[in-house]
């Protein structure tokens, strides 16, 4: 199977891993996940339904710039495996350093 094929059927999930290891970011996610308990348990009525709002919008704003990150970040590599094909780059490639 091809890459692309891997990527298709789901094999390659670039952003499923992404933070598995980063102790930095679990350490904040807790942070945040813990005032978001604090906070939710202190609202109540227009400053509750303020805050979800808020969540609400900055987790689009979040999807949206990953998004466009990941996509970048893709055209950028084809970018790069386009040039390293091209043929001035395999003429280098051939002569012996």
């Amino acid at each position: 199977m091809n890459i692309i094929e891997e990527l298709y059927f789901g094999n390659i999930d670039p952003n499923g891993h992404c933070c598995d290891e980063n102790k930095n970011y679990h350490s904040a996610m807790k942070t945040v996940a813990d005032i978001e308990e604090i906070l939710m348990k202190s609202l109540d009525g227009e400053l509750k339904n303020l805050f979800i709002k808020y969540e609400n919008a900055y987790s689009t704003m979040l999807g949206e710039s990953s998004a466009s990150h990941f996509t970048m970040g893709f055209k950028l590599g084809v970018r790069f495996g386009t040039e390293l094909c091209s043929d001035d780059i395999k003429n280098c490639l051939k002569d012996d350093i």
